[in-house]
């Protein structure tokens, strides 16, 4: 076995045979290109960038392998040869998206949404500047703040499980340590905000008035501008949030639902690609790996458009993989 092509993870990787008891070079191959080789190492090539949208390459970290992982069969080690989009501009593209994009995402109405719920039914027990008491023990009672806080907890944890092997203790470890990082952040966010909100208008509404004077239909307009405000700083503030969590969480660790980073991080599909495979009378390969950086956009039928977009595709890669007596044959 030469070559194992995948396409699951949407960006184009390829990894090569790093054992140094075989004697295998790799030369260049006779049109002394740049970014042609040849070679009879062993490839793992993950060729899924001419995908719907494309995986930013920083957020899954691969620089070494071991395949295959069976106990029936030898493992070999495999390091990283070349990475489509390197890893330095797919950081550089999260860097400059991450913030609209985390303010432009659903997640963010989602919990803004749950900072209105989690107060839902609450009304100060004191119309004073130290009702945050009253505020945390009306909140602790209410079926309205379990449900928001479950179901915020459940979203976070699910973008930090879904796609993400957690078996080993390390990885439980910061599984734990994310979710209640970001958890933690939107809960105290969210009580602070409340908090604020009721320091400001329980003055408004009830300033000067005797609590047992205050009529129903003061506390019902009491609690639709609470929660109506709540829900607006919340839209402001439970994404910047979320912004600086991801930040920590992708920079630091690198462990996340990968369909997430891509909603946040790169938005629109800027590069694709594909690739082709010759196939030689003797049994070695031609292994073309082709790119585009900027995808255009151009309606439907439109040939001239089509035609221009073929100028814009490059030769990422040429592997002439030949078929070597010493090549390393995996064992089935």
């Amino acid at each position: 076995l030469r070559l194992v092509l995948s396409g699951d993870i949407h960006y184009y990787k390829r990894m090569e045979f790093s054992s140094e008891r075989e004697s295998i070079e790799v030369e260049r191959s006779e049109n002394h290109l740049s970014n042609c080789f040849k070679t009879d190492k062993v490839q793992l090539v993950t060729a899924g960038h001419g995908g719907a949208f494309g995986h930013l390459a920083h957020i899954i970290p691969i620089d070494k392998a071991t395949f295959p992982e069976s106990k029936l069969s030898s493992p070999k080690e495999f390091e990283t040869v070349t990475d489509y989009p390197t890893v330095e501009n797919s950081a550089q593209k999260m860097r400059e998206n991450l913030l609209s994009g985390v303010y432009f995402s659903g997640f963010s109405l989602f919990t803004a949404v749950m900072y209105l719920v989690m107060y839902l039914s609450v009304v100060p027990s004191e119309y004073e500047n130290g009702f945050w008491h009253g505020l945390l023990t009306q909140s602790l009672t209410s079926v309205f703040f379990y449900f928001g806080m479950i179901f915020l907890s459940v979203v976070i944890m699910f973008t930090l499980t879904a796609n993400n092997s957690v078996t080993t203790l390390e990885q439980v470890l910061v599984t734990i340590f994310l979710f209640t990082m970001h958890a933690g952040f939107h809960l105290v966010a969210s009580f602070v905000l409340r908090v604020l909100v009721d320091y400001v208008l329980t003055s408004l509404f009830f300033g000067g008035i005797p609590k047992e004077t205050v009529q129903m239909v003061e506390l019902w307009a009491y609690c639709s501008c609470a929660n109506v405000l709540v829900f607006l700083l919340g839209l402001a503030v439970a994404p910047f949030l979320s912004y600086i969590y991801y930040n920590i969480a992708f920079t630091l660790f690198r462990h996340h639902w990968t369909e997430l980073s891509v909603l946040l991080g790169l938005q629109k599909q800027q590069h694709k690609g594909f690739m082709r495979i010759g196939i030689k009378q003797d049994g070695s390969l031609d292994i073309y790996a082709l790119v585009i950086d900027e995808v255009p956009v151009f309606s439907t039928g439109d040939l001239a458009e089509c035609n221009n977009a073929i100028h814009g595709v490059r030769l990422l890669e040429k592997i002439e993989l030949s078929k070597h007596p010493k090549t390393p044959q995996m064992e089935s």
